[in-house]
């Protein structure tokens, strides 16, 4: 009998021990920063219950998390935050992820229709889609992916309309004032981006100011579509310079690693999430109205 007296205390000291029982916000915002970290997403009711605190008392926190950048908040709880600082060279990222991006951008070639003129700009992934474009006849491709366009095959057919502007070694295309002038003739009846980062809150972001002014007016000048290309590491992630909020995008092409709850979450903010392969299969994860 002592010695469940004492098993009993000794449960008593550590749950009263234990920050999870403990109603201080501090102790609580940690523990939800540490289940970020390893899970990369948390739900509100989740936390209430883990807590024994009402899901407004989780709400707050969170509020107050993401006031302070550690977080983005999500309709239904929260995701990690992860802010991208610099840029990385073009012929690295063209080694990473190759068989993602390939299936990517055959996706995305495939949404577009004959007799188009398809706006695409520079990145790995974009490198991809003007590819499996390139061999198509009567179909115009506007960019100022010069790497992408350096390595084409012979019996391309696609007429390519090259931008022209200051050539960025790193990055592997042109940007600045004259590429901007030369697209203010341009009515393209759709674009198709790659971006280093795109998240709820964030949206659509470059670590380059002069390549995020660059695919916003290549935005504002498309009359149809937009889409954006990204491999599923780039999803949840923020970059120094934002290029357009998700409400100014109509799909995102992406892989099969993309997680569920960004798939619902994006839905919800408008933005159509298809799937090239992998977890899922070829699909369309998400839509809204």
């Amino acid at each position: 009998m002592f010695v469940n007296v004492v098993k009993c205390l000794s449960l008593i000291y550590y749950n009263a021990m234990d920050p999870r029982n403990s109603h201080l916000p501090a102790q609580r915002r940690q523990l939800i920063l540490d289940e970020l970290s390893s899970q990369g997403m948390v739900r509100v009711d989740d936390l209430g219950r883990l807590f024994g605190v009402s899901e407004m008392t989780v709400r707050r926190d969170l509020d107050s998390l993401e006031a302070e950048g550690l977080l983005e908040r999500t309709h239904g709880g929260a995701v990690a935050l992860h802010t991208v600082t610099g840029e990385r060279r073009y012929r690295e990222k063209d080694e990473e992820n190759r068989e993602a991006k390939e299936a990517i951008g055959r996706m995305a070639a495939d949404m577009v229709s004959d007799g188009e003129t398809v706006l695409i700009n520079s990145g790995s992934t974009t490198r991809q889609v003007i590819r499996r474009l390139a061999g198509r006849r009567n179909l115009r491709i506007i960019t100022n992916n010069v790497a992408a366009v350096a390595d084409l095959p012979d019996d391309t057919e696609a007429e390519i309309l090259l931008l022209g502007g200051r050539f960025r070694t790193a990055a592997g295309c042109v940007v600045g004032d004259w590429a901007l002038r030369l697209m203010e003739e341009l009515a393209p009846s759709r674009a198709i981006l790659g971006a280093d980062g795109i998240s709820l809150k964030g949206g659509v972001s470059s670590p380059i100011p002069e390549e995020a002014a660059l695919t916003r007016f290549m935005i504002a000048r498309t009359r149809g579509p937009v889409t954006v290309v990204a491999d599923s590491g780039k999803i949840g992630k923020v970059c120094g310079f934002r290029i357009v909020p998700l409400t100014e995008i109509n799909d995102l092409v992406t892989d099969g690693e993309v997680e569920d709850h960004w798939v619902k979450d994006f839905a919800a903010s408008g933005v159509k999430v298809i799937n090239s392969g992998g977890r899922h299969g070829p699909s369309a994860l998400g839509q809204i109205g």
